[in-house]
Protein backbone atom coordinates (compact mmCIF):
# COMPACT_ATOMS: atom_id res chain seq x y z
CA UNK A 1 0.00 0.00 0.00
CA UNK A 2 1.35 3.67 -0.74
CA UNK A 3 0.68 6.82 1.09
CA UNK A 4 0.38 9.89 -1.08
CA UNK A 5 1.17 13.26 0.03
CA UNK A 6 -0.06 16.36 -1.69
CA UNK A 7 1.22 20.00 -0.13
CA UNK A 8 0.20 23.16 -2.01
CA UNK A 9 1.04 26.51 -0.59
CA UNK A 10 -1.19 29.17 -1.91
CA UNK A 11 1.20 32.40 -1.40
CA UNK A 12 1.71 32.70 -4.85
CA UNK A 13 0.20 35.42 -6.98
CA UNK A 14 -1.91 32.93 -9.20
CA UNK A 15 -3.58 32.51 -5.89
CA UNK A 16 -4.71 35.99 -5.11
CA UNK A 17 -8.42 36.78 -4.47
CA UNK A 18 -11.06 34.72 -5.84
CA UNK A 19 -8.31 32.95 -7.63
CA UNK A 20 -7.59 30.73 -5.05
CA UNK A 21 -9.96 28.27 -5.05
CA UNK A 22 -9.84 28.11 -8.63
CA UNK A 23 -5.93 27.39 -9.03
CA UNK A 24 -5.93 24.63 -6.30
CA UNK A 25 -9.28 23.10 -8.29
CA UNK A 26 -6.90 22.95 -11.59
CA UNK A 27 -3.82 21.88 -9.87
CA UNK A 28 -5.94 18.92 -8.28
CA UNK A 29 -7.44 17.73 -11.96
CA UNK A 30 -3.83 18.10 -13.26
CA UNK A 31 -2.77 15.90 -11.15
CA UNK A 32 -5.46 13.48 -11.08
CA UNK A 33 -5.30 12.95 -14.87
CA UNK A 34 -1.22 12.68 -14.46
CA UNK A 35 -2.03 9.57 -11.87
CA UNK A 36 -4.38 8.02 -14.23
CA UNK A 37 -1.40 7.05 -16.07
CA UNK A 38 1.02 3.69 -15.33
CA UNK A 39 3.88 4.54 -12.96
CA UNK A 40 2.32 8.18 -12.31
CA UNK A 41 2.87 6.94 -8.62
CA UNK A 42 6.56 5.72 -8.32
CA UNK A 43 7.55 4.27 -4.73
CA UNK A 44 10.70 6.17 -4.06
CA UNK A 45 9.74 8.70 -1.90
CA UNK A 46 11.15 11.83 -3.94
CA UNK A 47 9.00 14.73 -3.45
CA UNK A 48 7.84 15.95 -7.10
CA UNK A 49 7.08 19.86 -7.86
CA UNK A 50 3.61 21.49 -7.84
CA UNK A 51 3.21 24.30 -10.21
CA UNK A 52 1.20 26.65 -10.42
CA UNK A 53 -0.48 28.27 -13.56
CA UNK A 54 2.42 30.55 -14.10
CA UNK A 55 5.52 28.45 -13.51
CA UNK A 56 5.87 29.15 -10.11
CA UNK A 57 6.83 26.60 -7.28
CA UNK A 58 3.65 25.71 -4.99
CA UNK A 59 4.00 22.52 -3.77
CA UNK A 60 4.89 19.09 -4.04
CA UNK A 61 3.37 15.55 -3.72
CA UNK A 62 5.49 12.58 -3.07
CA UNK A 63 4.66 9.33 -2.50
CA UNK A 64 6.08 6.13 -0.05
Amino acid sequence: MKTLTIQITTDNAAFDGENESLEVGRILVNLAHYFELPESLPDDGLNRVIRDINGNTCGYYECH
